[in-house]
C-alpha cells in the first residue's frame, strides 16, 4: 500500500502525516503534497520562504520616512 508520508520540518518545528492509498509509490501529485506541507509549515512558523512567490498574498505595507 502506497501513499503514506511523514513530513518533518525542523526549522519550522512542524511534523505532519498523510495517510492515503495510492496504486503507485511515485504519484505525480507527490510534489504538490510536499509543497502544500511546506506552505502550511511556513504559515504556522511565520517563516517566509524566498522560493515561495504567492501573488495572492499581500506584501507588507511600505514604511514612510518621517519628516525631520
Amino acid at each position: 500500500m502506497c501513499g503514506q508520508l511523514i513530513y518533518v520540518n525542523r526549522a519550522a518545528e512542524v511534523v505532519a502525516a498523510k495517510l492515503s492509498t495510492q496504486p503507485h509509490s511515485h504519484e505525480p501529485h507527490m510534489l504538490d503534497t510536499l509543497r502544500a506541507f511546506d506552505a502550511v509549515a511556513h504559515e504556522l512558523s511565520g517563516i517566509r520562504s524566498s522560493s515561495t512567490n504567492d501573488p495572492q498574498r499581500p506584501s507588507p505595507p511600505a514604511q514612510e520616512a518621517s519628516p525631520g
